[in-house]
């Protein structure tokens, strides 16, 4: 409920923070518009968090709107690559990207949520590689097998220690060594936004040598979820 009741301020603060960008009411000052910007990217982060926090909720009750719709692969994944290039150029972070082919088909999906888990997944191994040190490594690949996407997101980053392994997909669960960057919301809601449609998440790990995390996704949408 107090997650929901944020979404009207928030919508706010974003619509009044354009008109400001935009000119609406008048050309800002660089100064203006550098603190008029923050005020946005701060509404934004925190309408992020709350929409978060919702998912979450609708996963625990088994109610998360999925809306299974066409999907062009292709063009999704050059969406969720793009973001991450930009994340890890940032970060100075190599990143590896193997797609196995240069036209991926139009399947049925719920875009937002498949687009959430994999830009949850990516930015997660990008984050904790440079947690660890600059230049490390992060490969994406994805291929199709028997008719499902099988995508594998590997880092070189922190890892996370074995004792805790077991609750990382837990609601609110953070691991130890993870920094204070973080709502521990991520890998649960991931995982939930996965397996609604029928698919996997799981991951491999070792503390100080990084992570491995796999997604397996029908491309043909389950009848009954």
């Amino acid at each position: 409920m107090v997650a929901h009741q944020f979404k009207g301020p928030v919508t706010t603060i974003n619509f009044v923070t354009e008109l400001l960008l935009d000119a609406t009411y008048g050309e800002l000052t660089k100064e203006q518009k550098e603190n008029v910007t923050t005020i946005r990217n701060a509404a934004q982060k925190m309408g992020s968090q709350s929409e978060m926090v919702l998912d979450a909720a609708k996963i625990t009750l088994g109610k998360l709107p999925l809306e299974p719709k066409p999907v062009d692969l292709s063009g999704l994944f050059k969406e969720i690559v793009s973001e991450a290039e930009n994340h890890a150029k940032q970060l100075r972070v190599h990143l590896k990207v193997a797609l196995s082919s240069s036209v991926f088909p139009t399947v049925i999906f719920d875009k937002k949520y498949t687009q959430l888990a994999f830009d949850n997944l990516l930015g997660n191994a990008i984050k904790y590689t440079a947690l660890k040190s600059e230049g490390g490594n992060v490969d994406f690949t994805v291929e199709i097998r028997d008719n499902k996407l099988f995508c594998v997101f590997k880092d070189t980053g922190i890892g996370i220690p074995k004792a805790e392994q077991e609750n990382v997909f837990k609601e609110l669960y953070r691991a130890s060594n993870a920094g204070k960057d973080g709502n521990g919301l991520g890998l649960h809601v991931s995982k939930g936004a996965i397996e609604a449609q029928g698919g996997k998440l799981w991951f491999e790990s070792e503390e100080g040598k990084g992570t491995t995390f796999y997604i397996e996704l029908p491309l043909v949408y389950p009848e009954k979820r």
